[in-house]
């Protein structure tokens, strides 16, 4: 891969990243895509998709050509005596009695493992997110 294609690849993760942040506090809204007078992608040129591993949390960056998504996996333990008044172990489950949230567990003597699956996606092209090329940037 070139200099300017990882170059290229690093400002579209950042921005990617960025924008999955937006979350937390209100983020940068344009009344029009941008920059300005440039024609919008159809989708994520190919040499940016693929999947990228995160070295900090383990979770992987897939970029597709109309979607990115963010997946982690990770494993929690816990001692029983440690459970919230909220939360009963019922066989492998955790129940959460308030919300009726169920969680499987792995019991191991008096600890609990929980595996965890999320999938967040955090851009999908369409009408109000669009992809476009400047100057050989994406946006």
């Amino acid at each position: 891969m070139t200099i300017k294609a990882l170059n290229n690849l690093r400002n579209f993760l950042i921005i990617s990243l960025l924008a999955a942040c937006g979350e937390k506090e209100p983020g940068v809204v344009f009344t029009e895509p941008q920059p300005k007078g440039i024609e919008n992608l159809a989708e994520i040129p190919d040499k940016l998709q693929g999947e990228y591993m995160s070295v900090d949390n383990g979770s992987v960056l897939r970029i597709e050509e109309k979607f990115i998504q963010r997946t982690f996996d990770y494993e929690e333990k816990y001692l029983k005596n440690e459970l919230d008044s909220n939360v009963r172990l019922v066989g492998d489950t955790v129940i959460n009695i308030t919300t009726n949230e169920k969680t499987l567990v792995i019991v191991k003597g008096d600890t609990l493992v929980a595996h965890f699956h999320n999938v967040d996606t955090i851009f999908k092209l369409n009408y109000d997110n669009v992809v476009r090329k400047y100057k050989g940037i994406i946006f």
